[in-house]
């Protein structure tokens, strides 16, 4: 079947039961996709995929693509017969329409909380049709960096349910907890670290040496050790202040980005003869490369001490 003939629109098919349908955005394909579909395929038969819409003009979309480029992509999988593409955001509208004998979705979307999973869910349930959730394998290191934030929180929810559950924790009396923390008064204090992950895109072995050559595609910075101790402590509501060390560097700078987005009163003693910590991390799909460290590991100086 040529590539072009398998993507269609949800309003130009015609109102019948399909075999299997998948779900999901699609924006960078990596093995956990083909994983996830490849397996659809073989359980359950002829397969399409329902790829999401792009967000509403006016808004910014977490996508990088544009949905008819996601839905090109993946209708290049052998094991996907048909791709839909989606015209909103309403996923319940097109398991109604389409009515799939299996309705396969990815483990994040098992304990899901948005609006339209739960129903789209409910609806295949109530229907007496079957749905499965299987991953397929862990998702690609390096797509953590692309993938939206909604996609993040579904999956670590679920990951934090089964914890709950597992421990037999109630998540009604654990909230009750948290809402007690409000207003608290924490001091953190403690190595402020700034972590690096660079995605990267392997080009093969070097002729010069036997080391793998990479092209650096997208990096992004997040805070680190006593830093994000104190950003979780003022997103449970607490009134937190953290005290640490930092160098007269590029990524003091960042962490006090960082730290001033996630509402944390910081008091940075700079040290102009260190660096502020940064590790970074290079990836390449799941692997990581490697690691490099710019730290300084002997004590602070008498006047450091002092300041602080």
């Amino acid at each position: 079947m040529l590539m072009a003939s398998k993507v269609v629109s949800l309003e130009l098919l015609p109102r019948s039961t399909i075999d299997c349908l998948a779900y999901g955005h699609f924006d960078l394909i990596h093995p956990g996709h083909v994983r996830y579909l490849s397996n659809a395929r073989s359980k359950f038969g002829r397969l399409t995929v329902a790829v999401m819409a792009d967000k509403p003009s006016g808004t910014i979309s977490p996508f990088n693509h544009q949905q008819v480029e996601r839905a090109s992509a993946v209708a290049e999988l052998s094991c996907v017969d048909r791709v839909v593409l989606l015209p909103s955001e309403n996923f319940s509208q097109a398991v109604d329409y389409l009515k799939p004998t299996v309705l396969v979705l990815g483990e994040e979307f098992k304990q899901s909380k948005h609006v339209d999973i739960t129903a789209a869910i409910r609806l295949q349930r109530s229907s007496g049709r079957r749905i499965v959730f299987d991953s397929g394998g862990n998702e690609a290191a390096g797509s953590l960096l692309s993938r939206s934030e909604s996609d993040i929180e579904e999956e670590l929810f679920a990951k934090f349910h089964k914890v709950l559950s597992r421990n037999n924790i109630d998540l009604d009396y654990l909230g009750s907890l948290v809402k007690s923390w409000r207003g608290a008064k924490v001091l953190v204090v403690g190595d402020s670290i700034i972590d690096r992950y660079v995605t990267c895109e392997a080009l093969g072995l070097s002729a010069e040496a036997p080391v793998v050559v990479v092209r650096e595609k997208q990096e992004k910075c997040f805070a680190g050790g006593a830093a994000i101790v104190a950003a979780h402590v003022s997103a449970l509501g607490g009134e937190c202040s953290l005290v640490s060390v930092v160098g007269e560097d590029e990524s003091k700078y960042v962490l006090l980005d960082a730290l001033d987005e996630h509402g944390v009163q910081a008091t940075l003693v700079t040290d102009k003869s260190r660096p502020t910590t940064l590790k970074t991390r290079f990836v390449v799909e799941s692997q990581k490369l490697f690691r490099t460290s710019r730290l300084e590991e002997r004590e602070i100086d008498a006047e450091t001490e002092l300041a602080l």
